[in-house]
């Protein structure tokens, strides 16, 4: 399997495989943003190859650094090829300083590092002949995605998990938003604005883990014709500076057309989150 294979480099990768190995390459139908998408690409995969870079979002409109896309990218890569068993990672290095290599480091998988396509080649003779899939990275397309992407990495109290750090979210938003409260049922959260509803989400307890929880959104004022296509993650990433907390909202279709969005529930929502950094800064 090779991520990142729809470039120029993996298509040329690809190409000198083909004959040794079953090659498949994630293209644009990939979403690495998508933990869930990640898994269901790698399912069978023996041997990744990651390539991989956030050059174009897959979102219609991306609010995010491309360093914290890049680093999400690689840890569901690394995440999904864990799940699956996959015997081998081999990531292309892009600079003395990639962030890339943390997460795929940390998940358990075997990491091979190589800094040319040589070095690249080289290591994959090693592999049995026909026994690997080439991992294929996104190169991802605008407009695969019909929703926004809003991608915020936060600082991580020691100790925390991803649902504590999830619960202490609702409760800081009741606390802290003039107006806005957060009624709580069990694993599902009613976010409103002065009494009316706002937003729903539900955490999926058979996709997320002690690092990783995954809400579903349902319904409110401000989701549109799509409701429950979105998802809001909160996920513990390796990076160097240690594990931090990235929020992630995915694949979410707002009721107000894209351009108003842009310009209000779309920076509203980030300083939400920048304020809700900070706090956690204190703990």
């Amino acid at each position: 399997m090779i991520a990142g294979g729809t470039g120029k480099t993996g298509g040329r990768l690809a190409e000198r495989l083909g004959a040794r190995f079953a090659v498949r390459r994630l293209g644009s139908g990939t979403n690495l943003l998508s933990l869930s998408s990640a898994e269901a690409a790698l399912a069978g995969a023996q041997v990744g190859v990651y390539l991989a870079r956030a050059t174009r979002s897959p979102y219609r409109l991306t609010q995010a650094k491309q360093a914290d896309l890049e680093l999400l990218m690689a840890d569901s890569f690394a995440r999904a090829a864990a799940r699956w068993g996959v015997r081998r990672i081999l990531a292309w290095r892009c600079g003395a300083d990639d962030e890339r290599l943390v997460p795929l480091a940390a998940a358990g998988v075997p990491l091979t590092v190589v800094d040319s396509a040589e070095e690249l080649e080289a290591a994959l003779q090693s592999e049995p002949e026909h026994s690997s899939r080439s991992d294929a990275l996104l190169a991802p397309q605008p407009g695969a995605e019909p929703g926004v992407c809003s991608l915020q990495r936060l600082p991580l109290p020691a100790g925390w998990t991803a649902e504590q750090a999830t619960r202490a979210y609702f409760e800081w938003v009741a606390a802290h938003l003039p107006g806005v409260s957060a009624v709580c049922t069990g694993d599902a959260w009613t976010l409103r604005a002065f009494g009316a509803p706002m937003l729903c989400l539900s955490l999926i307890r058979g996709r997320s883990t002690r690092d990783c929880a995954v809400l579903s959104t349902g319904g409110g004022w401000l989701e549109g014709a799509f409701a429950g296509k979105g998802h809001f993650e909160f996920r513990i990433v390796p990076t160097p500076a240690g594990p931090a907390l990235f929020t992630n909202l995915i694949g979410f279709v707002p009721a107000l057309p894209l351009l108003l969005y842009r310009l209000s529930q779309a920076p509203f929502h980030a300083w939400v989150m920048a304020r809700f950094g900070r706090w956690l800064a204190t703990k």
